[in-house]
């Protein structure tokens, strides 16, 4: 699929802009990522292995990330922007 043959965006990488590219990954995506990084974290707690324990921090820090896209869930740093097919780009000519 192009760029311009959907009118939603995809879980993938994404840029407005000239701003740096970023992830966006769709919220059916994002609960489906959260379980299994939620199964892992609780695996990963009962190690006291320094860099392991790092990881786990990492990995906290992306599954509540993952979590806050649920809707049922109250999240006060939503970004909200534009329609993603307003900000699409012109087809190339």
């Amino acid at each position: 699929m192009t760029d311009h043959e959907s009118d939603r965006p995809e879980t993938g990488p994404m840029k407005f802009g000239e701003d740096w590219r970023g992830a966006f990954i769709r919220g059916d995506n994002a609960a489906y990522f959260a379980l299994h990084l939620e199964a892992l974290l609780n695996h990963l707690a009962g190690t006291k292995v320094f860099d392991v324990q790092r990881a786990r921090g990492v990995l906290a820090a992306l599954h509540t990330l993952l979590r806050n896209t649920d809707e049922s869930r109250a999240s006060p740093d939503v970004q909200r922007l534009r329609p993603f097919v307003e900000c699409k780009a012109d087809p190339p000519a």
